[in-house]
């Protein structure tokens, strides 16, 4: 068979067939839960790449201690600090507590993006 034929009923993907379908799977994938995800993935866009770090840290340890997400990030702690304060507290992705072992100590930790409470976890209660 010569090149750029195709056997008879094989189904031809074009760039316009292509284009539809994406159309059609966006629209009918819509799911009103994921529009806080989306909106907090625009916010870390617009983040240097020390305080996106930071929050994927986060995301995959879960709450942590300046010491702990400097030990995971491999960052300086005064670039973590900087992080923090400057770009994820004030998007407000990121809250702090003390920690209730030593009350010197800050724990970080990620917003609930819904009611931006702390998350609930083994031990613990948020201090306000």
């Amino acid at each position: 068979m010569p090149e750029g034929q195709f056997k008879p009923g094989t189904p031809r993907v074009t760039e316009e067939s292509r284009k539809s379908n994406s159309e059609t799977n966006r629209n009918h994938n819509h799911n009103p839960d994921h529009d806080c995800d989306r909106a907090r993935e625009r916010v870390l866009d617009d983040l240097p790449p020390s305080a996106k770090l930071v929050y994927k840290v986060l995301e995959y340890e879960g709450e942590q201690s300046l010491q702990q997400l400097a030990a995971e990030s491999r960052l300086p702690k005064r670039t973590i600090r900087y992080a923090i304060a400057e770009h994820l507290k004030e998007t407000g992705v990121v809250d702090d507590r003390s920690s209730l072992e030593d009350a010197r100590r800050s724990l970080f930790f990620l917003t609930d993006p819904e009611s931006d409470t702390a998350p609930k976890t083994e031990g613990s209660e948020h201090v306000a």
